[in-house]
């Protein structure tokens, strides 16, 4: 048998993990924890890797050494907001405000028609 064991397997792909870890300027985040699924696809391993205990140390070395985030320059592009995104949120914003126009015009009806059913329920008649 030619393959390698599932433990070789392993051991190379923290093997790979490592050698990224020494060699990348920050670790990546997501919500200022390490993301795991940006670390495994940089490093070119199996996300389930980076859920030995091996790993575990690895990362937790390489945060406190390097930090978190991307540098500043990538960050800024993957916050900002698209020009068809920002078009949409005004037209939703727009179409709430009409909205809360004629919700309270309905209300002011509906009270007026709750109180001729209450005098037609009273006295038998439609008042003028």
């Amino acid at each position: 048998m030619t393959g390698k064991s599932y433990r070789q397997i392993g051991d190379d792909n923290l093997g790979r993990l490592s050698r990224y870890l020494e060699s990348a300027e920050r670790i990546p985040d997501r919500n200022g924890k390490a993301s795991i699924s940006a670390i495994a696809l940089a490093a070119g391993v199996d996300r389930q890797v980076l859920y030995r205990e091996e790993a575990k140390v690895m990362i937790a070395a390489a945060v406190t050494t390097k930090g978190l985030g991307m540098p500043a320059q990538q960050r800024k592009a993957d916050t900002a907001v698209p020009a068809w995104a920002t078009k949409r949120i005004h037209n939703l914003e727009q179409q709430l405000a009409s909205s809360k126009v004629e919700v309270s015009d309905l209300r002011q009806q509906l009270q007026r028609y709750e109180h001729l059913e209450r005098h037609m329920a009273t006295s038998g008649i439609l008042p003028r």
